[in-house]
């Protein structure tokens, strides 16, 4: 049997005593029943779970410039005993962001490698993501933050931003930007 716990000191904030805290569970089946009753009673028979994205910048060419916030709001559905099978899920999202111009996706994955969720193929045998200076092979997905990237100092904040341009000029040079006769060049010059 697995269980966990967390006990925090409601007046400061400092953990008291934590056991798998982290770790994801499936309630018992008596938790299920004063977890659904309560959720039915205070959100109604109606309310459905969504999970929204905000872009904090625009699509240039399929690249978003800017941040893509994921703001969900813990929708038990996805997963594979609900749905048979919780990729689905990830792939209407992928469906989603293509449909709003967004094709390419530079994800920094900071300090916490651990990919499991992660169903592409993507993953050498001992669960690392592979990639060439953070280009992976599945079109459209990079990576940012891995250790030894492309520099000693490619996991640490000071020197990720070097790989960031190393991949900005890779979608760069992918991409075949077709100017706008229309739109005035910023810089000034001729597009003839």
């Amino acid at each position: 049997m697995q269980w966990g716990i967390l006990v925090v000191d409601p007046a400061s904030g400092d953990t008291l005593y934590s056991r798998n805290a982290g770790k994801l569970f499936i309630p018992a089946s008596n938790q299920k029943l004063i977890t659904g009753s309560v959720a039915l009673h205070l959100l109604g028979p109606d309310y459905r779970f969504s999970t929204l994205f905000a872009a904090a910048g625009s699509a240039d060419a399929g690249v978003l410039r800017g941040d893509l916030v994921v703001l969900g709001q813990g929708d038990p559905s996805v997963s594979d005993h609900m749905r048979g099978e919780a990729m689905l899920v990830m792939r209407a999202i992928g469906d989603s962001l293509r449909a709003h111009g967004i094709t390419s996706v530079i994800w920094a994955t900071g300090h916490r490698r651990s990919y499991p969720w992660l169903a592409l193929p993507v993953l050498d045998p001992a669960g690392e993501i592979l990639h060439h200076r953070g280009v992976t092979p599945v079109p459209g997905l990079y990576v940012l933050g891995q250790r030894f990237q492309h520099r000693r100092s490619s996991s640490f904040i000071d020197g990720v931003g070097r790989d960031a341009v190393d991949i900005a000029d890779h979608l760069t040079r992918r991409t075949r930007v077709v100017p706008d006769p229309a739109v005035p060049d910023p810089a000034g010059s001729s597009r003839t």
